[in-house]
């Protein structure tokens, strides 16, 4: 019963609370903190999302263009063989970078 009546058990118990005051408004402070953060972070993750779709669409487009373009893209026979082997080598390190 003595520790009851103990200044010293009192200021031990005040301090105790402040100090988890304290901690406990630093832990709300940075839960705020990184919820307005998250908030901005899911807000660019869902535009990134919605760009996916579009972007891939356009890459569609434009590779069936190019299948399309591809028919006519001719080599001129009069070029130097190291030109048509260079150009056909190119070629097929482009078609097969698109596979």
């Amino acid at each position: 019963m003595e520790w009851k009546n103990s200044n010293k058990a009192f200021h031990s118990c005040i301090k105790q609370i402040e100090d988890t005051a304290v901690g406990i408004a630093s832990a709300e402070e940075d839960i705020a903190a990184l919820e307005g953060q998250l908030a901005q972070i899911q807000t660019e993750l869902d535009a990134a999302r919605q760009r996916i779709p579009v972007l891939k669409h356009e890459q569609t487009a434009a590779q069936r263009k190019l299948k399309q373009l591809e028919a006519r893209l001719f080599f001129a026979p009069k070029l130097p063989a190291w030109v048509l082997l260079s150009w056909t080598v190119q070629r097929w390190g482009y078609a097969a970078r698109r596979r």
